[in-house]
């Protein structure tokens, strides 16, 4: 009798346990019409378990962000390219690079982008995935595991390569080519409940671990397509190609809101280094006016430590410049007082090769925007 009864307890608790768990249908999948509204803070201050959790509980309060972004699907034929006939919406990031999707049955897919190129940003591409890139799945349900391998290439033109490089070469290439492979691994490790400013969401918690790695290739004569990255790299040490990095991500999603409810990006040890949210409240149908005109982009990237940031349509305000390293430890700033247009150049050759991010922040100290440096100094 008495294993009987405990043999029910078990099975009690675990239907209790399941019933715990949602399950993220393809209805919170975006597409065209859809938009997304999100906060970015580039420096949060929450306590983060990364181990997997069955039943967990993530609280991320005190989050500041001072604009909502938008991500708007639209319709494909609104947009530039016609190299994607499947795709079933377009995005158009502020510099005006469109994206590419198609969203089915089984998720959303990334099918490639026209525009600048996703690495230094200083060529015009039309580019697909060799296969493409799954960013959300549906049904998602926990214990879920997926793997995928694509890529993107685009071509190099020679004259952007100085003579004296090419002229090392032991063959001349009839072409170059810029060869971006991704290598994704996705876990759902983790089910709960999480917290974003007090509001209460349950969601599946899916790891990514994404390994990004950018190759030169060259066309050779009889020989077709070869990997030169490491001739690339001798010749030029710091260029930055040939080296894996590893990004890794935790994803929470809702069985109700197409936005993710956050994204918490971490560094090699998990600690949180930045944190996308779901925006609970939106209180004009209007973006800010720091979202809607603020522009600042930081050029060249990648860059071998001297900087020019410039800023445009930024609203009369004192801004501050920070940049950190993954763990987010400041290594540099400045400030300055902008009323629409403004250059800042800043000398960061004492900083070793890597990839960093300056955060833009107003007087009030609230972060506007975060994005990614590259240096690639030796």
């Amino acid at each position: 009798m008495n294993k009987t009864f405990t043999l029910i307890l078990l099975i009690l608790s675990s239907t209790l346990l399941l019933q715990g768990q949602i399950t993220i249908s393809n209805s919170t999948l975006p597409d065209a019409g859809d938009t997304l509204r999100t906060h970015i803070d580039p420096a949060p201050t929450f306590s983060f378990d990364a181990s997997p959790q069955e039943d967990g509980e993530w609280i991320f309060n005190n989050l500041t962000s001072a604009t909502v972004l938008e991500t708007i699907f639209s319709d494909p034929t609104s947009g530039t390219s016609s190299g994607f006939p499947s795709a079933t919406s377009v995005t158009v990031t502020p510099e005006g690079t469109e994206f590419y999707y198609l969203t089915d049955d089984v998720g959303l897919h990334e099918l490639g982008l026209y525009g600048s190129d996703p690495v230094a940003g200083i060529l015009e591409v039309d580019a697909a995935y060799s296969s493409p890139l799954t960013v959300r799945r549906a049904p998602l349900r926990y214990g879920d595991e997926n793997d995928q391998e694509t890529g993107l290439y685009y071509p190099i033109p020679l004259s952007l390569i100085p003579d004296t490089l090419l002229n090392e070469l032991p063959i001349q290439p009839d072409s170059l080519r810029l060869n971006v492979s991704l290598q994704r691994n996705d876990l759902v490790d983790g089910w709960g409940t999480a917290t974003i400013n007090e509001v209460v969401y349950d969601v599946l918690r899916e790891r990514r671990e994404e390994i990004r790695q950018i190759k030169v290739e060259a066309l050779l004569p009889f020989l077709g397509w070869q990997d030169v990255s490491g001739i690339i790299e001798e010749l030029a040490p710091g260029f930055g190609v040939g080296e894996p990095d590893t990004i890794v991500s935790y994803n929470f999603f809702s069985d109700t809101e197409i936005e993710p409810i956050a994204v918490v990006n971490v560094d090699g040890e998990d600690n949180p280094i930045s944190i996308e949210y779901k925006a609970n409240i939106i209180t004009s149908a209007e973006p800010t006016l720091s979202s809607r005109k603020l522009e600042v982009t930081a050029s060249p990237n990648p860059s071998i430590g001297i900087l020019e940031f410039a800023f445009k349509g930024a609203p009369a305000d004192r801004y501050r410049i920070q940049v950190r390293n993954i763990v987010g430890q400041s290594l540099w700033e400045d400030s300055l007082y902008i009323d629409g247009k403004a250059r800042l150049t800043a000398d960061l050759t004492h900083l070793n090769r890597g990839t960093y991010f300056y955060t833009i922040f107003d007087s009030n100290g609230n972060p506007l925007l975060t994005q990614r440096l590259v240096f690639i100094r030796a």
